[in-house]
């Protein structure tokens, strides 16, 4: 709850003093301090990407290193509960530290405390995959009754019981300490969720953008704690404000027909930044490959944070993240062999749920809104909902394939809930694709509605009584729809064809006009010559199986999988129905000024 949040930020944050007491704090060495610190560097691959757009959060112009992340906390060589110091010390548990940078302790006389980089700690988590990769040293598991030891000769024998008591212990220490650094992080994550600002203000402050995407792309740490870090720069700068549902409105989404702009100088028009308010408009009719063919994200000139100095806030268009849209997709791009779910892989299917998770942050907040985006999302998804291709380990199938389908135990339910949340990504796509056709349908209704605008009158004037224009550059009398059936006019009573007050103006359908109309609206499905026919899940994923994937999941033994399955399964062949509900909510303005 929100009073929890903010008795959270006061006790354990606020004061530095506390903060240093109670948790571990991180530091990013500064690209100063770099020289000094004995560690592996990290190139950041994107900086040059020529995908790259030219303007993103966290871009960096001539910096290709990530620095090094390093924690510290107080510790003691004797720690004992109650002592004062939050955990044991770097020395007690034999991992290096950099002496040779500045202490952020030094000014608050804190004891035992120094810098440690967080790979030193954190490796413990997964020693089989990180111990040799980080420490350079051989791991070895635990026998029976007995410790693993670290060695670099793997024939030397196993050390004696004081050494093996010995390393058991140094583990054990290091474990604690490592466990908790995750569950910090997890905590902070708590505390900013539902856009706490106090917490998100406070915290931001020790946490930058650019320090957790950091943390969340290191090879050389534990999937959990990247997922943590995932999490928590999800809730820091992904979920607050100026982030707000499908680029600033929900569904059936605000389309406006009319000019919405007010003038702009030369630059800002040349960026395209015209828009008063985030409400779109659909001056033509949509594109599936123009900018403004889905609910993007979008920070109008009126917005209070347009202009403000922290980029966070002020950056104006949907590539604002850019880096972390690539590590989602990146992340669920290397699930298993060939992008598949490997059940065993626990570790790493909750790293993947992180990314999922954080897909679903952006296609929500109108990051993902563009076809091209979307393919990229929703390709790499399919292969993962699928259940047909998935494993029971790296090296083991399901046998038989069936038993798959079983519940069981943690595993098995990390699995089962990557699915649950694959389908809540792909029904937001369904969303977006609904509301592209209902723009599209919009717009063609604008077309038939202001085909009067077309006629104009003559020097001889309006013909009232026939209903008849005379267009100059033709000069040949052409029937309007607006007059044709209006009743014969008062005395003194004068037709202006700006007047689009007098309900008497009414456009009349003709039979013509209701045949074409519906074969416009089936030309936006599945098997149309629309643009919008495209929009079908089955060639976003380049899956023409997709709802055999789906069936496949009804078959799991798990009631809400099930029901989110026959969901989409529905949406994806209702979708004249969808339309035809968005169709009812739209409201028709009776003038062409935006209220």
């Amino acid at each position: 709850s929100r009073p929890s949040q903010e008795m959270c930020i006061r006790l354990l944050w606020m004061n530095e003093e506390d903060r240093y007491s109670f948790g571990v704090t991180f530091h990013q060495i500064e690209p100063s301090d770099m020289d000094k610190a004995d560690i592996p560097f990290r190139e950041r691959s994107i900086v040059f990407s020529p995908l790259a757009p030219k303007t993103y959060l966290g871009k960096v112009n001539n910096d290709v290193i990530y620095p090094p992340i390093c924690v510290c906390w107080t510790g003691s060589d004797d720690w004992k509960p109650g002592c004062g110091a939050l955990s044991w010390s770097p020395k007690s548990m034999n991992v290096p530290t950099l002496n040779n940078i500045q202490n952020p302790f030094s000014a608050l006389s804190f004891p035992g405390t120094s810098l440690v980089p967080i790979e030193q700690i954190m490796w413990v988590l997964e020693p089989f995959r990180l111990c040799k990769e980080v420490t350079g040293k051989q791991w070895r598991p635990f026998g029976s009754g007995r410790t693993s030891v670290l060695s670099k000769n793997k024939n030397r024998d196993m050390l004696n019981d004081a050494k093996v008591s010995q390393a058991r212990t140094v583990f054990g220490r290091q474990l604690l300490l490592a466990t908790y650094i995750n569950a910090e992080l997890e905590l902070l994550t708590k505390m900013c969720k539902g856009r706490s600002y106090n917490c998100i203000t406070w915290l931001e402050k020790s946490f930058s953008y650019d320090m957790l995407l950091n943390i969340a792309t290191n090879s050389r740490l534990p999937y959990s704690t990247n997922a943590a870090a995932m999490g928590l720069v999800q809730a820091l700068y992904v979920d607050r404000f100026p982030q707000f549902k499908h680029g600033g409105a929900t569904l059936p989404h605000k389309l406006w027909l009319f000019h919405d702009a007010d003038e702009s100088t030369a630059k800002e028009a040349k960026n395209g930044e015209t828009r008063k308010s985030v409400t779109p408009v659909l001056k033509n009719r949509l594109r599936l490959n123009s900018v403004d063919a889905f609910p993007a994200f979008f920070l109008p000139r009126l917005s209070s944070a347009y202009g403000d100095p922290n980029p966070v806030l002020s950056h104006t268009d949907h590539f604002k993240f850019f880096l972390l849209r690539k590590l989602y997709n990146d992340t669920v791009n290397s699930f298993g062999e060939g992008g598949r779910l490997i059940h065993s892989d626990g570790d790493f299917n909750k790293l993947g749920m992180a990314a999922i998770h954080g897909q679903q942050a952006l296609l929500l907040f109108g990051f993902q809104s563009t076809y091209s985006k979307l393919k990229e999302l929703c390709k790499p998804n399919a292969r993962l909902l699928d259940g047909r291709s998935d494993l029971r380990s790296r090296s083991g199938v399901f046998n038989p394939p069936e038993s798959r389908y079983k519940a069981g135990g943690a595993d098995t339910e990390i699995v089962l809930q990557i699915k649950k949340e694959l389908i809540k990504t792909f029904n937001e796509v369904g969303d977006l694709c609904t509301n592209f056709r209902l723009g599209q349908f919009l717009h063609l209704f604008k077309e038939k509605a202001m085909e009067w605008t077309h006629a104009e009158c003559g020097p001889e004037g309006c013909d009232i009584q026939t209903g008849y224009f005379f267009q100059p550059s033709i000069g040949t009398p052409v029937k309007n729809n607006w007059v044709s059936n209006r009743p014969p006019p008062k005395d003194g009573e004068h037709f202006d064809p700006e007047d689009t007050l007098d309900a008497q103006y009414i456009l009349q359908a003709t039979d013509d006009a209701e045949v074409a109309m519906y074969q416009d609206f089936e030309a936006m499905f599945p098997g149309g010559s629309g643009e919008a026919s495209k929009l079908d899940l089955k060639e976003l994923c380049n899956k023409p199986d997709f709802d055999v994937a789906l069936v496949d999941a009804i078959m799991y033994e798990d009631d809400e999988l099930m029901a989110a399955s026959l969901k989409l399964l529905d949406n994806i062949y209702g979708q004249r129905r969808l339309l035809r509900g968005a169709l009812k909510d739209v409201v028709l303005l009776d003038r062409p000024e935006l209220p």
